[in-house]
């Protein structure tokens, strides 16, 4: 990438940083103390919180929301497809459940 000015490169990285900011806490969720804790490791726990929020987006308007009990049945459905032989939320182990 060629600039013209030391501006645009400020912007830019400025603008590549913001949105590292944002998806860092989704993209940390797999590194977390917790998940090794909990015995999610099996997990990729940053895909089933991006499942969670395209679940919530795609069923969210200005008039209605997403139940969390919905929310989480869906997230341990993509559980159960990373796991298949692991139990599921009637053990406590699921990271949806």
């Amino acid at each position: 990438m060629i600039f013209e000015e030391p501006s645009a490169i400020y912007e830019s990285i400025t603008s590549r940083m913001r949105a590292l900011a944002v998806v860092y806490p989704v993209l940390a969720l797999d590194a977390s103390k917790a998940k090794k804790e909990r015995g999610w490791d099996p997990y990729r726990m940053a895909e089933l919180a991006l499942a969670a929020i395209d679940f919530v987006t795609l069923r969210t308007d200005m008039r209605t929301a997403v139940r969390q009990e919905t929310v989480v049945e869906h997230v341990a459905e993509f559980a159960a497809l990373q796991q298949p032989g692991r139990p599921g939320r009637s053990t406590g182990q699921s990271p949806a459940g």
